[in-house]
């Protein structure tokens, strides 16, 4: 904008294309037939779907 202000814009994205995004796999060891293995997605609450925020910043 001029010499003392500055005008900064930002952005953040998370899974923009929309791909699934599996949760961690099972880890009990005693199941050998699920052990290991990408059975679920996760939810929105750990960033599962499409998110995104941006942000536009004015330093004087």
């Amino acid at each position: 904008m001029t010499e003392r202000a500055k005008l900064r814009f930002e952005s953040t994205f998370t899974n923009a294309l929309n791909h699934t995004n599996f949760a961690p796999p099972a880890t009990q060891i005693d199941n050998t037939s699920t052990f290991g293995v990408l059975s679920a997605a996760q939810t929105s609450e750990n960033a599962g779907n499409r998110t995104g925020q941006v942000a536009l910043r004015i330093d004087f």
